[in-house]
């Protein structure tokens, strides 16, 4: 007769060996993601090197192009992964402007406000990356005007607004108060989206 298992030699349900081929690209794709996001914050867009995210990631160079198709598609999505990653702190029913703008001046989001600003200095320079860029304003505007009744041009200013405040870190010797600039965003914030609050 066999023994019964107690909660200690229960067989484990994970596998053994070797993860899924799919769990490795997915791995594989965020390890790569995260190299990106270090890269590109450090050395910028065109100093950026695939080689060296890939080094960073822990594969060959070559296999970077089996996840991406080369940096200007690579950055889109580090950009997007990152920003997506520090806003889903913010409850998406009230993801208002005012929350996004808060959020956008947070002490922790700096890495995120440079590659941003990145993204968008270097779409002024790399065709294939403003026409990335394009596609992804284009879908965040339609995703932002599901559900809120606010008109392209608010939704551009604000855009605008949010890419000012990427700057402020290069700002620091001009010495305010966090809580005063804070309070003079949300004003802002109240004029451009007065009609449709």
């Amino acid at each position: 007769m066999a023994a019964q298992r107690g909660p200690t030699q229960r067989r484990s349900s994970a596998r053994i060996g070797r993860p899924a081929k799919d769990d490795n690209v997915v791995a594989t794709g965020e390890r790569l993601i995260a190299a990106a996001v270090d890269e590109f914050v450090e050395r910028g867009f065109s100093r950026a090197s695939l080689t060296r995210i890939a080094e960073r990631a822990g594969i060959s160079g070559p296999a970077v192009y089996k996840h991406f198709a080369g940096k200007a598609d690579l950055l889109i999505h580090a950009a997007r992964h990152s920003l997506e990653q520090t806003l889903s702190t913010i409850a998406t029913p009230s993801r208002s402007p005012h929350d996004i703008a808060r959020r956008w001046l947070a002490d922790d989001f700096a890495p995120t406000r440079r590659l941003l600003l990145e993204l968008h200095v270097a779409a002024g320079r790399e065709t294939d990356l403003a026409s990335l860029l394009t596609d992804w304003h284009l879908e965040r505007t339609a995703v932002w005007q599901t559900t809120r009744a606010d008109s392209v041009e608010q939704i551009k200013v604000f855009y605008l607004l949010l890419l000012g405040l990427a700057q402020i870190d290069s700002l620091t010797p001009l010495d305010t108060s966090p809580d005063a600039i804070a309070q003079l965003v949300d004003r802002m914030v109240d004029a451009l989206f007065a009609d449709t609050v």
